[in-house]
């Protein structure tokens, strides 16, 4: 599925994607909800095949996060992040990137 399918059916209320140019890597950040309060939720980083994939977990993750935390009763809204590796990164030759 592509960037525009998957935005145009989701029902949350912001996405960022941004690209890191020093370690190639994408920055999905999707809020699905705020109405119970500020998002909450975490972020995943790993490789992925490509960006469509890594932008396909970010809202499934951030939806996830919303009912999550209604469950729980927490007055939070649910959102997540991931950094999307390219599948050739190798942290061990570049920490310092890892690090900022």
């Amino acid at each position: 599925m592509d960037i525009e399918s998957l935005l145009s059916k989701w029902d949350g209320e912001t996405v960022i994607v941004r690209h890191d140019k020093p370690t190639n890597a994408w920055i999905c950040i999707a809020i699905h909800s705020t109405r119970r309060g500020l998002a909450g939720g975490g972020t995943r980083m790993r490789t992925y095949p490509n960006l469509d994939v890594a932008l396909q977990d970010v809202l499934r993750l951030a939806k996830g996060m919303t009912y999550k935390l209604a469950i729980a009763g927490l007055p939070k809204g649910g959102g997540k992040g991931v950094i999307a590796l390219p599948s050739d990164f190798d942290s061990r030759s570049r920490p310092d990137l890892l690090r900022r």
